[in-house]
């Protein structure tokens, strides 16, 4: 009968072990099962950011394709601009030859005018 007792107590001290070790087992689990879950969230959460950004990276290159030829339009635009500034800077400076070389002969002239009424 004590041998029973022993067996007895020796069995509720295995059984109450493994309910230990079950209800350790079913904290881990939850527990697994909860950071499954929030790993889960973030990992939606960074691809849901990952996607807005990848469609802000295509608007911004866009806009920078966008710049960029209205930035070579311009440079395009000023380079013609150059041009027209220097041919009207040759123009002015062969205006100015013309204006100078005709007041010479406007003064000869009246010169010569002058001497042949004198």
């Amino acid at each position: 009968m004590v041998l029973l007792r022993g067996e007895v107590s020796r069995c509720q001290e295995q059984v109450k072990d493994a309910e230990d070790k079950l209800a350790t087992e079913f904290q881990l689990r939850t527990r697994a099962e909860m950071f499954c879950t929030q790993a889960s969230c973030d990992f939606n959460a960074a691809a849901n950011t990952l996607h807005s950004v990848r469609l802000e990276n295509v608007a911004l290159s866009r806009q920078l394709a966008l710049a960029n030829a209205a930035i070579a339009t311009h440079a395009e635009f000023m380079a013609q601009l150059g041009l027209r500034e220097k041919n009207a800077e040759a123009d002015a400076v062969a205006a100015m030859r013309t204006i100078r070389k005709d007041r010479e002969r406007f003064k000869a002239g009246m010169v010569a005018y002058t001497e042949q009424m004198t």
